[in-house]
């Protein structure tokens, strides 16, 4: 007897499914908490499951434990390694499993089912609504209180089961983001989703559903709404570190997407106001960000803001929270160095008319490169071949590390009080070693003295 080909795809894809959670070395410890509990119902939530079914990597591995009291999960848990409760009202801990090398491995999100009502007072923010934590409720349940189709999956670890109620699976493969159930609700109970939705488009290179998009448009209306927090204070309703967070990851998955999305649905006037201002009195103004190769955020970023005042890019930047990801984080967008690039953008500086020490300075270092990457998307070549040049000229004598040979202290140390002349002096000895002119220590001593023998 022939098996439906839906069903052969679904048994094909819960075995693809469950190889893979095998052998994901952060997930070790899954036999043994199993092992430990029987009476457990266990399930890979979300992301994680979308980006198996996508055949793309993940690191963002949540479950839901069903069956098991709070207390419970939390002891068994500590039986395998180290455990944070994270989320008293939603039942959410994290947890790094003991063998699980923590350079690889994130800490893992393990939350109890649970249903969730918007408060009658709710403005749309991610805390204004009631959770009811129960661990008798259907994982379906569970799942109906999540933003999107196609992150409302979930895998049965212990009965290797793919739980699709919502047809997740079938908008991965029309690449669609849907909201579960009413799009307008989904948003109004949290309006960082609209923001969530705009990312997962630009990462996936998904369309967002007609009725969603139309809900989304409406809903980004009120991103920027501010009220009055429980200590007095005026508080928006969407953390700015929310916003920046996904717009930020937005821009560097894909900011020519991420971009048009933006300026399709509104949400360019919300995030980026003076960008709009100057989209107002010139069409064509993101054309170069758009067709950029880079993907760096902060040089999108600089691209974004060249034209606008270092000053008012920085306060701009922390107003709409793109500078709030951690300094160590991969798409974090730098503030002081967007504010730089643009200034020198808007300087009428001539390459060839900087010494050797000053191209040093501004373009062999992490900020130069971003520089030059950002000049590259505004088609500046003659300044750019003039800069290559003079590097070029420094590599054929230092192609490798380039050593500071004295310091200001040497300086001081030939009689010299402190004073700008300190930075004077280093900047000729530094010219003359980048030249070649200078090859050791002794020799930048040498003219160290010359340098300040008649000051």
């Amino acid at each position: 007897m022939l098996r439906h080909p839906e069903i052969n795809f679904f048994a094909s894809v819960t075995k693809k499914t469950a190889r893979q959670i095998a052998k994901e070395p952060c997930l070790a410890f899954l036999p043994s908490f199993i092992k430990r509990l029987p009476q457990a119902s266990i399930y890979l939530v979300g992301g994680a499951i979308r980006d198996f079914l996508l055949k793309k990597t993940s690191k963002d591995y949540d479950f839901v434990i069903a069956g098991l009291k709070p207390h419970q999960l939390e002891v068994e848990l500590k039986n395998l390694g180290q455990v944070d409760l994270v989320g008293r009202n939603f039942g959410v801990y994290k947890f790094q499993p003991r063998d699980a090398d923590p350079q690889k491995c994130e800490p893992l999100d393990f939350a109890l089912p649970r249903t969730e009502q918007a408060l009658p007072d709710s403005r749309g923010g991610y805390r204004d609504f009631a959770a009811q934590i129960d661990e008798t409720i259907q994982i379906e349940a569970d799942l109906a209180r999540r933003d999107f189709t196609i992150n409302a999956l979930a895998f049965d670890v212990v009965n290797h089961r793919l739980i699709d109620p919502f047809n997740g699976r079938n908008d991965l493969k029309r690449k669609l983001i849907r909201c579960v159930g009413n799009p307008a609700e989904r948003f109004a109970e949290d309006l960082s989703r609209v923001l969530r939705a705009i990312r997962l488009a630009a990462e996936l290179n998904f369309k967002i559903e007609n009725q969603t998009w139309e809900a989304l448009k409406q809903a980004g209306r009120q991103l920027n709404t501010q009220r009055l927090a429980a200590d007095g204070q005026t508080e928006y309703v969407v953390p700015r570190e929310t916003v920046g967070a996904e717009i930020s990851r937005a821009l560097a998955a894909n900011h020519a997407n991420a971009l048009a999305l933006l300026f399709e649905s509104g949400l360019l006037s919300q995030i980026f106001p003076e960008i709009q201002l100057l989209l107002n009195e010139r069409k064509d103004y993101l054309k170069p960000v758009i067709e950029a190769s880079a993907s760096d955020p902060t040089v999108i970023a600089s691209l974004i803001y060249r034209d606008l005042p270092a000053d008012l890019i920085k306060d701009t930047l922390r107003r709409n929270g793109l500078a709030a990801l951690p300094q160590n984080h991969k798409d974090r967008i730098h503030e002081d160095e967007v504010a730089w690039i643009a200034a020198y953008l808007q300087s009428a500086i001539d390459p060839e008319k900087l010494s050797l020490s000053e191209i040093e300075q501004t373009f062999m270092n992490g900020r130069g490169e971003r520089l030059i990457q950002t000049m590259s998307g505004l088609h500046q070549s003659d300044r750019l071949a003039a800069i290559e040049r003079q590097i070029k000229n420094i590599r054929i004598i230092w192609p490798k590390q380039i050593p500071k040979l004295v310091t200001g202290e040497d300086v001081l140390a030939q009689g010299l009080d402190p004073s700008p002349q300190i930075k004077e002096i280093l900047n000729r000895i530094r010219d003359a070693q980048l030249a070649g002119r200078v090859t050791n220590r002794e020799q930048a001593l040498s003219l160290l003295k010359n340098q300040t023998r008649h000051r």
